[in-house]
């Protein structure tokens, strides 16, 4: 019973851990796409 719920914890922690990576990603990208976006107005 200790092992599946230990199984159970890490399991969760694996999901958090790539859910905040993907967040992580996905805000570089807009990040990205902002600055893209600033400098094309900055140009017009």
């Amino acid at each position: 019973m200790h092992t599946v719920s230990y199984r159970l914890e890490s399991s969760i922690v694996h999901q958090i851990c790539f859910y905040i990576t993907v967040v992580v990603e996905k805000l570089k990208i807009f990040r990205q796409l902002e600055m893209d976006h600033n400098d094309f107005m900055f140009i017009k």
